[in-house]
Parts: C-alpha cells; sequence; structure tokens
C-alpha cells in the first residue's frame, strides 16, 4: 500500500509541476503538452510512453485500493471484539469519513 501510494503521490506532484507551466503563457504549455506526447522517442512510438504511464498510474490506484481493503479485513479479522467507543464530540463529517473518502 505504501509503494502504490508513493506512485500516486509523486505522480500528483509532477502532475501540479507540470500544469503551473499555464502560468508561462501559451508557448510553455504547448511545449510542455508536445513533450509529454514525444518523450522517448524514436525508442517508444508518439505517445506510447504516456499510455504506459497511464496503465501504470490506473494499475497503482487499483494496488492501492485492494491493498487498503485487504487492511481493513485484516484488521478486523485480528480483533473480532470492537474497541469501546466514545462519542464523537468535536468531530467533523469529513473527518469520520475519510476512511472512505480520502
Amino acid at each position: 500500500m505504501a509503494v502504490s501510494g508513493a506512485v500516486l503521490v509523486l505522480w500528483v506532484i509532477g502532475h501540479m509541476a507540470g500544469n503551473l507551466k499555464v502560468f508561462l503563457g501559451p508557448k510553455a504549455i504547448n511545449d510542455y503538452a508536445e513533450g509529454l506526447r514525444t518523450i522517448g522517442e524514436p525508442l517508444f512510438a508518439r505517445g506510447q510512453l504516456l499510455w504506459i504511464a497511464r496503465i501504470g498510474l490506473i494499475s497503482a490506484a487499483i494496488v492501492h485500493i485492494v491493498s487498503a481493503t485487504q487492511l481493513t479485513v485484516l484488521s478486523r479479522a485480528a480483533r473480532p471484539v470492537g474497541y469501546r467507543k466514545t462519542p464523537h464530540l468535536e468531530l467533523s463529517y469529513a473527518s469520520r469519513t475519510m476512511r472512505w473518502a480520502g
């Protein structure tokens, strides 16, 4: 789960860095987009490495979701009797649903 999470976080950081080129003007963002399509040439065809990266990202997301589900199941099986629950005093809806909403 940690490796797939790290892959996704690194992609978010790289994606953000690439999208920040929009503030440098149309030529910068267009050159960046063209560079993504032609990266790896002549070893890879135009856009081929981009599709490999997309498949890798989808795979990382699926692995991350499956790992989270497996960890939750293992956690519940390890302690069949739940912990004593305290009432939600000052917890927000977002903090209570973090496990599902991310």
